[in-house]
């Protein structure tokens, strides 16, 4: 860890961590300043000003408030490039941990010693000042298929649209898309399978937002369904649904009117939305082929 520009690292541990101790020696003894918050903790102004000040986060998942705190610093852009280790119990897979999770650029279990996770933050800051600058923000969020989960995640897109300075409508209709994409990847794709994961990637570069979602499921043929519902008005695929129809075609043509692409991996799995950042104009003659392969 440096003190070029000022050391200030947050812990989110449970009060009996054994690397409370460890992190906090270290970083005193660089001279920095460690803000350690407990499950007493409570959002006022000082500690929202605060957010920005941090070099790093430790948070331990199992303390209540750590979900809301790494939102909180990965939502704006001006402080989501903040590292954040992520420990994990022992027994846990990362990969199928069910709350709805920001995933931590490193994600470790309780089952190291403390030295190595002092051995982890110090590298990890190192990597985070040197790596390339590609997107403006990105993030990965992965949860259950669970309907309390799904409804977290929407919440959480709102805030970043609203982030982003897109008008209230575009806001709703975005909202309104990512939901339908993301409650067709639970239901059709997984299955409302809880045992089955959701994964979201979010992107942003100067001129578009990017938000991908992917299943565990085998997929469909998209192309066909694509040239079924672009043949079809909303109207029809409304009042045309009987039981042996996939279910979503509304949502299809509520999301080729909200985003500026539209598209499909090879196996179905996976859906790409895109939209330009306001005020950002496309070249003339530029065309999203909705249908192509990521």
């Amino acid at each position: 860890m440096s003190l070029n520009d000022g050391l200030r690292v947050a812990t989110i541990l449970p009060t009996d961590s054994p690397f409370r101790p460890a992190i906090e020696a270290h970083v005193k003894s660089l001279g920095g300043q460690l803000d350690d918050f407990d499950e007493n903790f409570s959002w006022d102004d000082e500690n929202e000003e605060n957010i920005e000040k941090y070099s790093m986060i430790l948070v331990d998942w199992r303390v209540p408030f750590s979900h809301r705190f790494v939102e909180t610093v990965k939502v704006p852009r001006r402080t989501s490039r903040t590292p954040v280790i992520g420990i994990y119990p022992a027994e846990q897979d990362p990969e199928k941990f069910v709350p709805l999770t920001i995933v931590p650029e490193e994600e470790v279990t309780d089952s190291l010693t403390p030295d190595a996770i002092v051995e982890r933050a110090e590298r990890l800051l190192s990597l985070q000042r040197t790596r390339p600058r590609h997107f403006l923000q990105d993030m990965i969020m992965r949860l259950g298929t669970t309907i309390d989960e799904v409804e977290k995640a929407g919440e959480l897109f709102d805030r970043l649209l609203e982030e982003l300075g897109y008008e209230v409508h575009d806001q709703v209709v975005m909202g309104h898309s990512f939901r339908e994409a993301l409650g067709n990847a639970a239901e059709h794709g997984n299955g409302h399978d809880q045992g089955k994961m959701l994964r979201i990637v979010y992107m942003v570069d100067y001129e578009k937002m990017v938000v991908i979602v992917t299943d565990e499921g085998a997929g469909f043929d998209h192309v066909a369904y694509i040239q079924e519902k672009e043949q079809e008005s909303a109207y029809e695929t409304t009042t045309g649904r009987g039981e042996d129809v996939r279910p979503g075609g509304l949502g299809y043509h509520i999301m080729k009117k909200a985003c500026d692409a539209i598209r499909y991996n090879k196996s179905g799995n996976t859906i790409f939305l895109m939209k330009y950042l306001p005020g950002f104009s496309p070249n003339d003659g530029e065309e999203a082929d909705e249908n192509a392969d990521l």
